[in-house]
This record gives C-alpha cells, sequence and structure tokens, in this order.
C-alpha cells in the first residue's frame, strides 16, 4: 500500500496526446501535480477520484520515466518519500 502522505511533483512541462484511458489517467495525474505540486497520492485521489491503486501504478511509472521525482516527506511522519 502507499502511504497516504508521499509528495509528488512535475520535473517538466511536456503536453501529452491523450489516446487511451491509461493516457487520460496520465495527463488527469500531470495536470493535477502540476497545478498543487508538490501534493500527494491521496490529494490526487481526492481531487480526480482515480482509484489508489491506479494513481500508484501511474505515478510509479512517471517515476521511473523521470517525469516525477521525490523530494521529501509531508509534515506527517509516517510515509514515503515526498515527490516533484
Amino acid at each position: 500500500m502507499v502511504p497516504a502522505y508521499e509528495m509528488i511533483r512535475i520535473t517538466n512541462d511536456s503536453i501529452l496526446r491523450v489516446s487511451s484511458q491509461r493516457e487520460r489517467d496520465l495527463a488527469v495525474i500531470v495536470d493535477v501535480v502540476r497545478r498543487l505540486e508538490p501534493t500527494s497520492r491521496v490529494e490526487i485521489h481526492a481531487m480526480t477520484r482515480l482509484r489508489p491503486g491506479t494513481i500508484s501504478l501511474l505515478v510509479g511509472d512517471l517515476l521511473r520515466q523521470g517525469r516525477l521525482v521525490e523530494v521529501g516527506l509531508s509534515g506527517n511522519p509516517i510515509g514515503r518519500g515526498v515527490v516533484n
């Protein structure tokens, strides 16, 4: 399970062309992070109502692609690193 307070931030401003549900969800996550950065997966869920598992999978992909980076912990002592 993904910790509730991991923070996420975008590393570039690339524009996504959406042709599938997955790409749409990625674009939604990128847009939310761009507007709220840094932000958490929980905040992404609250804004989008995407399933937490979907958010975790897609954020993981964005981290591996270098489009998001972990930046530390939020004020909550529980959870993984914050990402930008």
